[in-house]
């Protein structure tokens, strides 16, 4: 058993469905039915805050794999929705990082084709 202490707050879990409601950067749904596990949406009486569990029953390593697995892909889920990624490109050949870019040859193209790269620490 495990336990998600998080912003639960527009979440809803249906069986082994988990969605979000609509926020600023969208909204997701992801299902957990391929696993053997049961998800709960429970309350903590203490603190009022909405917590996810998850059990599993006489589960073996891979089940108690699955458990942390499927923990994790809703921690991920929460914060893409909440707060977003952000996703860097960096540009290396043998290891080591490309300044200035120019691509000859693109798909076979005459054309010599220049990047605009901003230079990083």
């Amino acid at each position: 058993m495990r336990t998600l202490n998080g912003c639960l707050l527009g979440f809803t879990l249906l069986s082994h469905l988990f969605s979000s409601r609509s926020w600023a950067r969208g909204n997701l749904t992801r299902d957990f039915k391929h696993l053997n596990l049961d998800f709960q949406l429970i309350k903590d009486e203490a603190k009022g805050k909405r917590k996810l569990k998850i059990d599993a029953w006489f589960g073996s390593r891979k089940t108690s794999a699955a458990i942390r697995t499927a923990l994790s892909h809703v921690e991920n889920l929460i914060s893409g929705v909440t707060q977003g990624y952000r996703y860097n490109m960096r540009f290396v050949y043998a290891h080591f990082p490309i300044n200035a870019i120019e691509i000859p040859n693109f798909l076979g193209e005459k054309k010599v084709r220049s990047c605009l790269t901003i230079s990083y620490n």
